[in-house]
């Protein structure tokens, strides 16, 4: 089975923790950050590197979610590195334009979302995921907000520019 990183922003993080324990019971291999590591030194490049290790990126969506900082830099990073991007809808909250979804479901998860966390994960350009983890090193700013920025200038030079993403 694919493994995942689990997105989500701390107000969510009692639903956060029933996700966990879901998947752990039907046997997937998971991880979420500890709130407690962003902020930090080196914060982007652990987070980045984590993305990477992982096939799906798996975002917990809300009102607070839509304007969390983590969960833009998280998201664009999971584009950046080829991952299926999987949206588990806690409430109405519409997705923003520059955050597309493979695949979007409702909380609680139902048979759907399930099933489609069984398929096979879409092959990746190991060689693009290599140099945006190379470069991860560059991002030495630690407040979420500044992280943001720059993430949102990389992500979108990369879609307009050129594949070998500058950091």
């Amino acid at each position: 089975m694919p493994t995942l990183f689990i997105s989500s922003n701390r107000h969510d993080e009692a639903i956060a923790e029933q996700l966990q324990a879901q998947l752990t019971q039907r046997g997937f291999s998971h991880w979420r950050a500890d709130s407690d590591w962003y902020g930090t030194p080196g914060w982007p490049k652990i987070i980045g590197e984590r993305i990477a290790e992982h096939e799906l990126f798996l975002v917990l969506w809300s009102k607070q979610a839509a304007i969390s900082h983590i969960i833009e830099f998280e998201w664009h990073m999971a584009q950046l590195l080829q991952r299926r991007i999987i949206v588990l809808r806690l409430d109405d909250t519409p997705l923003r334009p520059e955050m597309p979804a493979d695949l979007q479901f409702d909380w609680p998860p139902a048979a759907e979302f399930w099933h489609a966390l069984q398929q096979t994960a879409p092959e990746f350009d190991a060689k693009i995921v290599q140099e945006v983890v190379k470069k991860l090193v560059r991002f030495n700013e630690t407040k979420p907000a500044q992280v943001t920025r720059k993430m949102r200038i990389v992500y979108f030079n990369s879609r307009i520019d050129n594949p070998k993403l500058e950091l």
